[in-house]
């Protein structure tokens, strides 16, 4: 955080030897020592803290990404499925259609052939 050299330290230490005198820096030292133990203390916690929050809110975007491809994966799914179940759907239609077409060609034809020649097909007397 900072940067201090010998000479700065020696500076500081010789003000403060003026300043308090010889006989109450021991203990201001002490003093001033415990101060920043604690504030270095909270200034870590405070960090670990932030670092912990930034993980769980990473962890809960991952998760919801994870959530979302899995929605995405599974709609999917279920649309091959549907498509797949149309398909079959459309080949056993025409499946069932081929064989009824050749009767329906034969019954046009024979139709086509009585009108062309003039003639009416009888109708059953009942």
């Amino acid at each position: 955080m900072f940067d201090m050299g010998f000479w700065e330290m020696s500076l500081i230490f010789v003000i403060l030897l003026v300043v308090v005198g010889p006989d109450r820096l021991p203990g201001v030292i002490r003093t001033v020592g415990l101060w920043v133990g604690k504030a270095r203390r909270i200034v870590s916690s405070v960090r670990h803290e932030v670092e912990r929050e930034l993980k769980v809110s990473e962890i809960r975007q991952s998760i919801d990404q994870e959530v979302k491809s899995d929605e995405f994966r599974r709609l999917a799914d279920q649309v091959k499925s549907i498509n797949k179940d149309v398909d079959d759907t459309e080949k056993e239609l025409k499946q069932e259609i081929k064989p009824t077409q050749p009767e329906q060609a034969s019954t046009a034809t024979s139709t086509d052939k009585l009108a062309k020649a003039g003639t009416a097909p009888s109708e059953p007397r009942g």
